[in-house]
């Protein structure tokens, strides 16, 4: 998963908001009872665009959180655990990024299978996974700035 050239790799922050937005527009895409895609009115993206927006974050966010991961000052036991940690995510990224290409080939969207998609157990728990990542290594970030140097 991920790209070979760590060189072109988004920043784990840019996987963090764009699944994030992704995730929130499905949310209210499935509430509003569509019974295929929606053309996008003025000002508002097509589900197209977010669920390759989710796409892009689900094939990058492994790699990009372990390149954050590597910058980070904490003792290494932290660091193996978010190391470990990452093999969950990568394995969690990688199962919903199966429903995800399920839903996207479809050839009509509708609020129901977004709302199916949303429900997934793989998309919820790749979700849950990049929180406790993101919020960890922001709390490493911050006890760094703390520390005494």
């Amino acid at each position: 998963m991920g790209l070979d050239d760590n060189n072109n790799l988004p920043p784990f922050a840019e996987c963090v908001d764009k699944m994030q937005a992704a995730c929130d527009y499905l949310l209210a895409y499935a509430a509003q009872a569509h019974d295929s895609e929606a053309s996008g009115e003025e000002g508002d993206l097509p589900v197209r665009h977010f669920l390759a927006d989710l796409e892009f974050a689900l094939l990058h966010v492994t790699a990009a959180s372990r390149m954050h991961m590597a910058t980070l000052q904490a003792d290494v036991e932290a660091l193996q655990a978010l190391e470990s940690f990452s093999d969950q995510l990568e394995d969690d990224a990688a199962c919903a990024l199966k429903v995800l290409r399920i839903v996207s080939t479809a050839p009509l969207i509708s609020s129901r299978l977004v709302n199916n998609l949303n429900a997934s157990v793989h998309l919820r728990s790749v979700l849950a996974d990049l929180l406790v990542v993101d919020e960890t290594i922001q709390a490493h970030q911050r006890a760094a700035l703390v520390r005494p140097g």
